[in-house]
């Protein structure tokens, strides 16, 4: 009779026994970098797509650490941070490839006591959404829909916010209140015009809290329209099974993506 041996779970201990033959580490000590990018919406497209350029970044300019929050669910929240942020990703192509990415310094839940900080730092230079159009609470016009649940609570409320819009501006007047300076933030969801339509969103949200908010938001930040895309198949176990036999380690959150 045979005992299988307990793989080890992914890392920072671990990261120097992995087999750099089947899985890419990093190249670039993490436990140095600084939270430059704050994301909210930490979901598979932001982990296999965005998350990718930064430990591209990071293997010649080691200053790109990524902070996340999550505003629906704390389970990913718990898995990564389980790993020390680690997680492994899988390029699709003629030739498949395996590398862990690293950038990710942890992933908070919205209402974490920590969950703001980054606002308030210098290092902080950018802010990033993946939320889905949904997650932006407009209406049929491309508005604020001001009588959204989400939205309504978050006015009425804003020290506790759970919408992506209230608590992004909820972030923005704790950094105007620490004079840290100005900050970009950028949509990364596939909405036409996404950036007009979140700043506006975000204008207006402010106006109803603190018209002088609202103002300064205006003169200190920018947002950037972008189009991003990349097919992005969902985790499932087999992934999780093919972690386990090609790398030698288990890794409970894997993703993968086209190349």
């Amino acid at each position: 009779m045979t005992t299988e041996t307990a793989l080890k779970p992914l890392s920072d201990a671990m990261l120097a026994e992995i087999d750099a033959a089947s899985c890419t580490p990093p190249s670039y000590e993490r436990s140095a970098l600084p939270t430059r990018v704050l994301h909210i919406g930490p979901g598979a497209f932001f982990r296999a797509h965005q998350m990718d350029y930064y430990n591209r970044l990071n293997a010649n300019e080691p200053k790109w650490g990524v902070t996340a929050v999550a505003l629906r669910s704390k389970g990913t929240s718990e898995k990564l941070n389980a790993q020390d942020g680690l997680y492994t990703l899988i390029k699709l192509d003629r030739e498949t490839s395996c590398e862990i990415i690293a950038a990710l310094k942890g992933v908070k839940f919205r209402d974490d006591a920590s969950a703001f900080e980054p606002f308030t730092t210098q290092d902080l230079q950018l802010v990033t959404l993946t939320v889905t159009e949904k997650g932006y609470c407009l209406n049929g016009d491309g508005e604020l829909d001001e009588t959204h649940t989400d939205i309504a609570h978050d006015l009425k409320q804003f020290d506790t916010p759970v919408s992506a819009i209230g608590w992004l501006t909820k972030g923005l007047a704790l950094r105007r209140e620490s004079g840290v300076g100005k900050l970009v933030v950028l949509s990364c969801d596939n909405l036409p015009g996404n950036g007009e339509k979140l700043e506006a969103a975000v204008l207006r949200f402010a106006e109803l809290v603190d018209a002088s908010l609202s103002s300064w938001i205006r003169t200190n930040v920018d947002f950037p329209s972008s189009m991003v895309d990349s097919i992005t198949p969902a985790t499932d176990d087999a992934l999780i099974q093919r972690i386990q036999t090609d790398c030698g380690y288990s890794d409970a959150w894997p993703i993968q993506r086209e190349a």
